[in-house]
């Protein structure tokens, strides 16, 4: 990791996002969140030694395969192991994104654990499997 002191040392917050290999995608989304959580802590360490005072937060983050049940395994997962190491998460990819350029429109349109409602209110969401 090539890390300036001087800047790490004038911050207050990171936001570590951690992407998948092909390997990793290979592993499932439970392996591949406690991968995140491990990366996350090597590089916590890491950064105190720069800044102290630095809050380090997880910035959950997966294109794992793109399913809703893929989705809920890796976020509960994250989420069991946020809570019990006591690590703030931001979920960065957190909602469907239909409206990325095409290049990435198939993909991303199904991205998130959150869509729009179909009631006309841009800012009105649901989870996409109930018991989330």
């Amino acid at each position: 990791m090539d890390v300036k002191n001087y800047s790490i040392s004038e911050l207050d917050f990171v936001i570590l996002h951690f992407y998948e290999t092909f390997s990793d995608r290979a592993d499932g989304p439970t392996v591949l969140a406690r991968r995140d959580a491990e990366r996350y802590a090597k590089l916590k360490v890491e950064l105190h030694r720069l800044n102290s005072k630095l809050e380090i937060i997880h910035g959950g983050d997966t294109t794992l395969n793109h399913t809703p049940q893929n989705l809920l395994s890796f976020w509960k997962e994250t989420s069991t192991l946020a809570v019990k190491k006591k690590v703030q998460v931001y979920m960065h990819q957190a909602f469907d994104q239909p409206s990325s350029p095409a290049f990435y429109a198939e993909i991303n349109k199904h991205y998130g654990w959150w869509k729009r409602r179909d009631n006309g209110d841009m800012a009105s969401y649901v989870q996409k499997i109930d018991g989330a």
